[in-house]
């Protein structure tokens, strides 16, 4: 009367194993990710005003401390495009050393 057959379970218990696996497959991916971090703002010259149009040449450091310290990461891209004084690049990939309180700088 509420029996199941034995077919219905194995394709039930297939079902729960792969995706049981899939999922540990995306939890273990994640945990050895490395991340990026987007990264956007403004460039403006001596006088305040914002920096002509063009590619720009610019090196992004982390530190662990708010002035001062040595940085725990840096990254150059010679590539960034800036408008308006408004520029923005995708940094990255960070080492998980990183991954914890960080000051950005450029």
């Amino acid at each position: 009367m509420g029996t199941v057959p034995y077919t219905k379970k194995c394709t039930h218990m297939k079902k729960y194993t792969v995706l049981s696996f899939m999922l540990s497959l995306l939890l273990t991916g994640s945990l050895y990710s490395q991340a990026t971090l987007s990264m956007q703002g403004t460039i403006r010259n001596s006088t305040g005003s914002a920096v002509p149009d063009g590619t720009y040449s610019l090196t992004f450091k982390l530190y662990t401390v708010e002035s001062g310290g040595t940085a725990v990461w840096s990254e150059t891209q010679s590539d960034i495009r800036v408008a308006g004084g408004v520029y923005s690049a995708l940094l990255g990939p960070l080492p998980l050393s990183t991954q914890r309180s960080t000051y950005p700088t450029m």
